[in-house]
């Protein structure tokens, strides 16, 4: 088998099987079938069955008992989070400079995240992203701004959850305070500023979330980071006029060269 079809091969292996831990195919502390019935119900050998358990074991889903199995580890409780050393400031919606910061952040944090759900998501997680979906499409739909601006930070939320990964369900745990004013304010100045862009900006806003959800269910990680990354562009050029520079210029920060 050529290289890259062995290494696809590989890789598809340990995302599903991946798929059917997250998923809860087998209950936490429950044992996986053997390598032989597994590389018979995948269709594979027993040693791309073996380096996909030994890759999940690394990544802390599953653990190995000699002479008895493997397992699927449970979940870690969730460990209490130090305060931080320096309190984050308040949402500032009004401030230019702090709404391009965060989206500039966002680029870098969501992208990767949904990059992730895209493989990882389980199907519990899967089905609420799409019913945070519906509560948007009939939020926009009836012209409701609060309604919207809810499903808008609680679908991107989830998202940052699906990704299971324990640094980011750490590190967004504390700086979801200042996400969420983030993308509520966002989403209440955009859909009340006197445009005839307005209503138009507003479906291309949803349709930008059904893209990245629709790449999720297709388990497409590049298309979910792509769709992500230009419905947060999208969101910073509703709040440049024409005149001004671009929401994410790098050359507005001290030292930078032109």
């Amino acid at each position: 088998m050529p290289e890259s079809r062995a290494s696809n091969l590989q890789q598809w292996l340990r995302e599903t099987l991946g798929q059917q831990v997250l998923g809860g195919k087998w209950p936490a502390g429950g044992r996986l079938p053997s390598e032989r019935q597994l590389a018979t119900d995948f269709g594979v050998s027993r040693a791309s069955v073996r380096e996909a358990i030994q890759h999940l074991v690394a990544r802390g889903l599953l653990s190995s008992r000699r002479g008895s199995g493997i397992y699927v580890r449970p979940a870690p409780a969730a460990e209490p989070l130090p305060a931080p050393a320096v309190k984050a400031p308040p949402a500032l919606p009004d401030s230019p400079l702090w709404r391009a910061d965060i989206l500039e952040f966002r680029l870098i944090f969501e992208c990767g995240a949904a990059r992730l759900a895209a493989v990882r998501a389980d199907p519990a997680q899967r089905q609420e992203l799409g019913e945070w979906l519906a509560r948007m499409q009939q939020a926009v739909a009836a012209g409701n701004v609060d309604a919207e601006a809810e499903a808008d930070a609680g679908f991107h939320e989830l998202l940052a959850a699906s990704a299971h990964n324990l640094m980011i369900h750490r590190f967004h745990a504390i700086v979801i305070n200042a996400l969420r004013p983030h993308i509520t304010h966002n989403t209440y100045d955009a859909s009340r500023r006197p445009s005839p862009r307005t209503r138009q900006q507003s479906l291309d806003r949803m349709q930008q979330h059904l893209d990245i959800y629709s790449a999720i269910m297709e388990r497409s990680p590049e298309q979910a980071a792509e769709a992500m990354r230009r419905h947060i562009l999208f969101v910073g050029a509703q709040f440049v006029s024409d005149s001004s520079s671009h929401a994410f210029d790098i050359y507005r920060r001290p030292g930078a060269s032109h």
